[in-house]
């Protein structure tokens, strides 16, 4: 995190982070231009399970503009922010990245046997995307949760889905405690 004396300074500092974020999506979709002459029949179907902090949203990113990949869904758990804020920031996400046909469900607030330290703020920012205070999506979590969503899409792509999780695995756990036929359907 940056922690900034000047009021001023903070201003241009949140515009330095915007221009490298734009920067970034730019990158992002000249390398979709490129693929697009390389088309992919069998798309992996993904659904990322995410603690959206600045690292996964990068990850988020990559898999939203990917030729290879089709993201099924988001799912987010506690961990770099809390599981309010990591929604808040799944959503933002598929907005900025213009794809709204995405779900997002919310997941586990804390982990199974302990209690949630609070994220790292220090590392993400208060608003876990290091404070570019992008405007709220108007995109809205499923009623569903992380859990139910991961075990509902394994059995509906049996041998199809990869799961990738790029926070803490509680919804991983949850899901196979759950329902444990589906360890062998992923």
């Amino acid at each position: 995190a940056v922690f900034i004396k000047n009021p001023a300074s903070h201003k241009s500092k949140k515009s330095i982070i915007k221009k490298r974020f734009k920067t970034y999506l730019n990158f992002i979709n000249l390398k979709n231009a490129l693929l697009l002459s390389h088309q992919i029949k069998n798309m992996t179907k993904l659904i990322l399970d995410t603690d959206p902090g600045v690292d996964d949203a990068m990850a988020i990113e990559f898999a939203l503009n990917s030729k290879e990949l089709d993201l099924i869904g988001l799912t987010t758990v506690f961990g770099n922010v809390n599981v309010d804020l990591a929604t808040t920031n799944a959503l933002r996400l598929i907005d900025l990245g213009n794809r709204p046909d995405i779900r997002v469900a919310k997941g586990a607030v804390k982990p199974l046997q302990d209690t949630f330290s609070g994220g790292v703020p220090f590392v993400h920012g208060d608003d876990g995307q290091g404070n570019t205070w992008h405007p709220e999506s108007q995109l809205k979590a499923i009623n569903q949760s992380a859990t139910d969503f991961i075990i509902e899409q394994v059995k509906h792509f049996p041998n199809e889905i990869t799961l990738a999780a790029v926070g803490p695995l509680t919804n991983l756990a949850l899901a196979l405690e759950k329902a444990p036929e589906i360890q062998d359907l992923v």
